[in-house]
């Protein structure tokens, strides 16, 4: 018996090591450093428009002073206060309202097309991680609309998570006001509630992204899996660029610190994202179910059986 249970560890051990080593394999083989130097660069121009749908949207339900709050919150939460203050002034500096029904509409499509540019870079290289593309007969003029509304869509979808996340920190400070005469010193129990919360909003979110813009069908027991390891992978990532940032003050850079430093992150959290991207496919050609190219698509590499259970194609 004891054999056996030796027997399964060590083969539980080899199988780990197996999708560790070719998930870093494929990682460098894709070349994602340089996706991830181009997704920093697209922020740039991105994440002003991302930053104010996301306020207009999640403004509907809890106002903007409210929303502008919380967001910055989050932010400092990611990057450290002092980041996070400096792009919100970046936002807010960014764009000032449109005089006149001509400009707000001019406006309002910079803004949109801003905003989906950087989720459609994320796809472009999640489908280069999955070795598909799109098939040339519908690429085109109406592939690039469709390929902008499921940004948008997408980016509708992260603003509602962030409305249940803001959902769920009143109900959390509620449920701490009420019950802290009864259970005091139960802090620490509410703050382990909204960690927890906050990680299962974060895979949700990775499940969403893994399941919707790559050009491939997949399960979602599939996309779950690696969205959970992308999840925790995403946060020892925002654990290691926060102590890099506690070295590395804005005066290190000039003028520019801040928005060096913010590039630097996005960068950093990109190749972890990638890397999450890269365990997904990885275990789902090992151990996860049939994937299949969008109607529109077409893998671009030859897989004998398919891309089937097992069938790693490397």
């Amino acid at each position: 018996m004891s054999s056996f249970i030796i027997n399964k560890i060590r083969f539980i051990l080899n199988e780990i090591w197996i999708v560790i080593r070719q998930t870093l394999s494929d990682w460098v083989k894709d070349n994602i450093p340089t996706y991830g130097a181009a997704l920093a660069f697209y922020t740039i121009f991105s994440v002003a428009p991302l930053l104010i749908i996301l306020v207009a949207v999640a403004g509907f339900v809890f106002g903007d002073a409210a929303t502008t709050g919380q967001l910055e919150e989050y932010m400092s939460q990611l990057m450290g206060p002092e980041l996070a203050s400096a792009l919100q002034d970046f936002v807010l500096d960014a764009y000032e309202p449109a005089s006149g029904i001509i400009a707000t509409v001019i406006s309002l499509g910079l803004i949109l097309f801003l905003a989906t540019t950087i989720i459609t870079q994320l796809k472009n290289t999640l489908n280069n991680i999955w070795n598909v593309t799109t098939k040339p007969e519908v690429s085109g003029f109406k592939r690039f609309i469709i390929d902008r509304f499921v940004a948008l869509a997408l980016i509708l979808i992260f603003a509602s998570l962030f409305i249940l996340s803001m959902m769920m920190d009143l109900v959390l400070y509620a449920l701490e006001s009420f019950l802290d005469p009864i259970m005091p010193g139960g802090v620490g129990v509410w703050s382990t509630l909204n960690s927890i919360f906050s990680f299962l909003v974060l895979v949700v979110l990775f499940a969403v992204t893994f399941k919707m813009l790559p050009d491939i069908r997949i399960r979602w027991t599939d996309v779950i899996v690696g969205a959970v390891v992308t999840a925790l992978l995403f946060l020892l990532g925002v654990w290691l660029i926060s102590i890099y940032m506690g070295m590395a003050t804005t005066s290190t850079y000039g003028a520019a610190g801040s928005f060096v430093i913010f590039l630097i992150w996005v960068y950093y959290n990109a190749m972890v994202f990638f890397l999450g991207a890269e365990f997904t496919y990885i275990y789902t050609m090992r151990y996860g179910s049939r994937v299949k190219p969008a109607k529109h698509a077409e893998f671009t590499k030859f897989y004998p059986d398919g891309p089937d259970e097992g069938a790693y194609g490397g």
